[in-house]
C-alpha cells in the first residue's frame, strides 16, 4: 500500500479521475466526505478505489449548531461511518467535541482556529481526538487574512505539541485541481515549526492509525480495547 493519506476529499464530481490522480501522487488511503451514506455509492467508490490502489474511507463532517445536536448525531452516526469530523463554529461545540471519544477529527475553518485554546487542547488530550488542518480553505482566504490565520495555525500547533494531540493535514479538496501532493501538504505545515519527519507523519502514519483503530472498533469481532472475539472451528 502507498504511504500517504488524505482524509478530506469533499464529494468530488469526477471520482475516477480524482482516484487516478491521487494514486499517481502516492496516496494509498483517502477519506471521502458525503452528507449521507447511500450504501451503493460507498460500495462503488470503494471498488473504484481498489482499481487504483486507493483505500477509500467513509467520512462525514458534522456541523452542529448546538452541543445537543452534536451529541444526537454522534449517537446515531458513530457506527455508520469510519471517520467522523466535527466542524466547530462555537466554543461550547468545540469543547464537547474535543472531549467526546466518538469524534475523530476537530475540523475548524481558518478563522475559527482561534477557538482552539488551552481548555480545548486539555480536553482533546484525554480523548485522543486529532486536530485537522485543511489546506484548501486556507489558500482560498483573502491574502490580507493570511497573517492572522498563520498566527492561529502556529498557536494551534504549539498547543498540540504541549498536550500531545495528534495533527492531521489534509487537502480539503472538492475537485482534482485542489488535490495537493502529500509532500506539499507536509511542507506547508513545516512552515510553522514542525520538523520534516513529524510533518510527513501528519499525512501518513497519524491519519492511517486513526482509520485502522476505527475499523477495528467497527468490526463485529470487537468487544473492547485489546479484546476481540476469536472464532474456533468451522
Amino acid at each position: 500500500m502507498k504511504r500517504f493519506v488524505d482524509l478530506h476529499i469533499v464529494n468530488p464530481s469526477n471520482v475516477e479521475d480524482v482516484f487516478r490522480f491521487l494514486s499517481l501522487l502516492g496516496y494509498g488511503m483517502v477519506g471521502l466526505t458525503l452528507n449521507q451514506k447511500p450504501e451503493k455509492i460507498w460500495e462503488n467508490w470503494k471498488k473504484l478505489g481498489e482499481k487504483f490502489g486507493v483505500d477509500v474511507v467513509s467520512r462525514i463532517n458534522l456541523k452542529p449548531s448546538s452541543t445537543r445536536e452534536l451529541l444526537g448525531w454522534l449517537g446515531n452516526l458513530r457506527r455508520k461511518f469510519e471517520l467522523i469530523a466535527v466542524t466547530c463554529e462555537s466554543k461550547p461545540v468545540l469543547n464537547v467535541a474535543a472531549r467526546d471519544h466518538r469524534v475523530d477529527l476537530l475540523n475548524l475553518t481558518p478563522l475559527n482556529l482561534r477557538l482552539f485554546d488551552e481548555a480545548a487542547a486539555g480536553l482533546a488530550s484525554n480523548s485522543n481526538v486529532a486536530l485537522e488542518i485543511s489546506l484548501n480553505p486556507i489558500v482560498k482566504m483573502e491574502r490580507k487574512m493570511f497573517p492572522r490565520i498563520f498566527f492561529y495555525v502556529r498557536r494551534c500547533l504549539n498547543l498540540t505539541k504541549k498536550y500531545g494531540i495528534p495533527v492531521v493535514v489534509s487537502s480539503g479538496a472538492s475537485n482534482i485541481l485542489e488535490v495537493k501532493p502529500p509532500r506539499d501538504l507536509a511542507a506547508f505545515i513545516q512552515i510553522f515549526g514542525l520538523d520534516k519527519e513529524i510533518a510527513l507523519k501528519t499525512v501518513s502514519e497519524i491519519p492511517k492509525k486513526i482509520v485502522e483503530k476505527n475499523r477495528e472498533k467497527l468490526s463485529k469481532d470487537f468487544v473492547g480495547v485489546g479484546v476481540r472475539i476469536v472464532k474456533i472451528g468451522g
